[in-house]
């Protein structure tokens, strides 16, 4: 049965839309002339807007009509439920850095970890601090949060520059951000500094998204690798597999490393 009309779905998809650019319902009235108790019955769910209506809200958001409309649920080529979250450009302080305008792209994302995905943003790696783990273009998953366990990688602004992601560590009067790459020293900070500076926390990773294909005498083809934080002292590798060109069940990294008898990095926190 079509979407088309659904007021319940129109409704929750206008919300997560919202909440993802950070706007309510007096700057979208404000914006589009829109009147306030009509947006409001829109927004509630209990009157469907006209299409013409729609068409103005999906130009506000720089998405289609469809994405309004439709249900938001998909699944990627595995069967596996995915949701879609914004690949931002700059993480920085002094502006909105999760405004439409900061978004270099979207990617899929497992709705087992993020959920609806508000809560979550995906960025791309630039520089070596923290490779051989996250090396340039990589993009990871982070979850918006202000504070982090021990062992967490962290993305923190620091003193209004653009975020950097670091290893992070407490202790009873400071943090420490680790690089992962030995040729770059550790940042610490009290936590005096941290508010007069100030380093603010803004999310953990939870998730490395890696594309990467290669060929071996065997003829396995690798075809994407994800590297999904469980916690601080825990690190799950998977790797999706193709043998002569037939899909097999996901192997453990340190499975695959053994029949085809070459070198992976393993991150051991």
């Amino acid at each position: 049965m079509s979407d088309l009309g659904n007021k319940e779905i129109f409704a929750k998809n206008l919300k997560y839309y919202m909440e993802l650019n950070n706007k309510d319902r007096n700057d979208i009235c404000r914006d589009l002339k829109f009147p306030y108790t009509t947006f409001a019955e829109w927004y509630n769910g209990n009157i469907y807007p006209r299409i013409d209506k729609i068409e103005m809200i999906a130009d506000y958001f720089g998405i289609k009509k469809s994405d309004l409309i439709e249900r938001k649920e998909k699944k990627d080529k595995f069967g596996t439920s995915v949701v879609s979250i914004p690949i931002l450009g700059t993480v920085k302080a002094g502006y909105n850095y999760l405004a439409q305008e900061n978004w270099i792209g979207s990617i899929d994302v497992e709705t087992s970890l993020v959920g609806d995905g508000k809560d979550f943003i995906a960025l791309k790696i630039h520089g070596d601090s923290m490779s051989p783990v996250l090396i340039e273009d990589d993009i990871v998953i982070v979850k918006k949060q202000n504070d982090f366990e021990n062992g967490d990688i962290v993305v923190a602004i620091i003193n209004g520059s653009e975020a950097t992601i670091k290893k992070g560590k407490k202790s009873e009067n400071s943090i420490l951000l680790q690089p992962l790459n030995t040729n770059y020293e550790p940042l610490i900070f009290t936590y005096d500094e941290m508010k007069t500076i100030p380093v603010i926390i803004v999310g953990v990773v939870k998730q490395l998204k890696r594309d990467f294909w290669f060929k071996t005498k065997k003829e396995i083809y690798v075809t994407h690798c994800d590297t999904v934080h469980k916690s601080h002292k825990q690190t799950l590798l998977k790797v999706n597999v193709l043998l002569l060109y037939k899909k097999i069940p996901l192997f453990s990294i340190v499975y695959l490393k053994k029949i085809l008898k070459m070198e992976v990095f393993l991150w051991k926190m």
